[in-house]
């Protein structure tokens, strides 16, 4: 995925082909569909600060639009759509916030997002396609001034505060509860627990994941129902919990040496029924498998990556990427196999080689907003090969032939 060592993959939509990474020239969207691979610029303005994480999300419409949201490190949270008509990424929502920002998730089909901050506040947000917001959220200071009453860029904190919490904010996530059309919202922080509340009704709290000795860092629905959370933490454990009851159905602890070793990354292939957790400064890849199944996290496996992972995402059911900071290569691709229940990992990345032409960074082009390109896959295998014959490609090392 590129050449920059600045680059690290933001979200997927699972058997989408869907992908949403981020480098020094922006934040871009890239969509597999056969032999095609698009790649959509999604960039803010000229002077936006980088992006920290984002949201990309397909509605349940025919026309299966595809959002994305992302929140910068200069308090901004921004929604685009993609239009079918200009083939580019439109801004629906430009917002800034008064504190740093540590979610964001499109909700209800694309017609609301949620924002969580780092000092506890969780907002909720209407999304409006006919009438894009370009404003601010006013502070406690300003909600009863008369510029807040009248101005149009500017949303009153009262009206689309969610819910709070006592300290910082790490993650939330909103998800569907059984099959009558519930929704509930999780949420972790640094006082050592989840919180679950059911959405958007969320002075109702179903229940408390209570059990981790550190902040919570991270935390994933592990069923279609959303019957079940994992939660990773500081404490060097991962946590299954039931959702309603706020029962601890399994506990997995990565310390080595008494030393806590921090989860920092937790994503869930629901129809696999594998979870995938990346540790901080540990070169490997974790993954339990049966989990829903079988309620527990001891069916476990461990990856060899050789350097510590970044960032990582699920291109589909079987295919699994991660990023890298530092030196090339800075992606990973793995297949994923089940074989009698047993799951084996193979690391494919040759055959994605080509992507990395595809998604170099553009300098000169870090101010076209809608900017769009379709490389054929075919082609891209042909000019690689003929590196792969060069000598003077990347300093004369051999690389394996492709027939």
């Amino acid at each position: 995925l590129g050449d920059d060592e600045r680059m690290r993959i933001l979200d997927s939509v699972v058997d989408r082909g869907l992908i949403a990474a981020a480098d020094r020239s922006g934040v871009y969207v890239l969509e597999w569909k056969e032999s095609m691979c698009t790649r959509w610029n999604v960039h803010f303005d000229a002077e936006s600060a980088p992006c920290c994480t984002a949201n990309l999300f397909v509605s349940s419409t025919p026309l299966r639009d595809i959002y994305i949201a992302c929140i910068t490190d200069d308090k901004c949270a921004w929604t685009y759509k993609l239009s079918r008509e200009r083939n580019a990424f439109d801004r629906i929502l430009k917002c800034r916030f008064a504190k740093r920002l540590s979610s964001i998730q499109i909700v209800n089909d694309g017609s609301s997002v949620v924002i969580a901050d780092k000092v506890g506040d969780v907002y909720h947000l209407i999304l409006d396609e006919q009438n894009t917001f370009d404003g601010k959220l006013s502070n406690i200071e300003d909600d009863e001034s008369e510029t807040v009453k009248t101005s149009s860029n500017v949303i009153k904190a009262s009206n689309v505060l969610l819910m709070g919490h006592f300290s910082c904010l790490t993650d939330a996530r909103v998800h569907n509860v059984g099959n009558a059309g519930s929704m509930i919202i999780a949420s972790a922080d640094r006082d050592n627990k989840a919180r679950i509340s059911r959405f958007p009704d969320s002075d109702i709290i179903e229940s408390f994941c209570l059990g981790h000795s550190e902040f919570v860092s991270c935390l994933c629905f592990v069923s279609s129902d959303g019957f079940l959370l994992a939660t990773g933490s500081g404490d060097g454990t991962i946590r299954l919990w039931e959702t309603l009851t706020g029962k601890q159905l399994s506990v997995f602890d990565e310390s080595e040496d008494e030393k806590p070793a921090l989860t920092w990354s937790l994503v869930c292939d629901q129809a696999r029924d594998i979870v995938y957790c990346l540790v901080h400064n540990r070169p490997c890849l974790l993954a339990f498998h049966e989990v829903a199944a079988s309620k527990s996290l001891k069916k476990r496996y461990s990856f060899d990556l050789g350097r510590v992972p970044r960032s990582i995402a699920l291109l589909d059911s079987t295919t699994v990427l991660i990023s890298f900071s530092g030196q090339e290569p800075f992606t990973r691709v793995l297949r994923v196999a089940t074989r009698a229940g047993e799951l084996s990992f193979v690391d494919c990345s040759d055959e994605f080689l080509y992507l990395s032409d595809v998604l170099k960074p553009r300098n000169d082009e870090t101010k076209d907003f809608e900017d769009r390109e379709v490389f054929d896959t075919e082609k891209s295998l042909i000019q690689m090969y003929k590196r792969e014959m060069s000598e003077t490609w990347r300093g004369k090392k051999k690389r394996p032939h492709f027939h």
